[in-house]
């Protein structure tokens, strides 16, 4: 407790696993929170209007989701309310990431490997592995996707949600 800090937030997207987080509660910290979606399991994923009473005071490393995963937790959380849901899949559109290459290059995830800047890149997207977390009863039911554009800022996102009653129009 070197420096006396009690929660670590990391923004950067690069310490998103339990060993990187580990270290920042072995120097000290009591809580460590991403920003973004871990990459293995840790205490807690919290969702703002869903979820936030379920965290408890011995959690200690947290996630608060990403846009992404909020947006289609809080959907997928007010419809079902009304409608009961089978199954989905969810895409979302979004800028590149500063993660990509901005040039062509030979490298092992051919997909990775075009340009971001002038190529739709098809990519996977973490939520529906965590989606069970935040909402169990959608466990496995929604299929998720990304397709990363040419773009500098932005995204949508598109659902395709099954209802159990087939006669149910949004």
């Amino acid at each position: 407790d070197v420096f006396g800090v009690d929660m670590v937030i990391d923004s950067t997207g690069k310490f998103r696993d339990v060993a990187s987080m580990q270290g920042h509660l072995d120097n000290g910290a009591r809580r460590v929170l991403l920003r973004t979606l871990p990459v293995d399991g840790i205490d807690r994923i919290v969702i703002p209007g869903i979820n936030e009473a379920d965290a408890r005071a011995e959690d200690c490393m947290i996630s608060a989701g990403s846009a992404t995963t909020t947006a289609l937790c809080l959907l997928l959380h007010v419809l079902s309310q009304q409608f009961e849901i089978t199954c989905g899949s969810m895409t979302t559109i979004h800028a590149y990431t500063s993660d990509q290459a901005l040039q062509d290059y030979a490298g092992v995830d051919i997909r990775r490997s075009r340009s971001a800047a002038k190529n739709i890149i098809p990519n996977t997207h973490e939520a529906g592995s965590w989606l069970g977390q935040v909402l169990p009863a959608f466990d496995g039911k929604i299929l998720t996707s990304a397709l990363n554009v040419p773009i500098h800022e932005g995204c949508l996102l598109d659902v395709n949600l099954v209802m159990a009653d087939a006669a149910v129009t949004i």
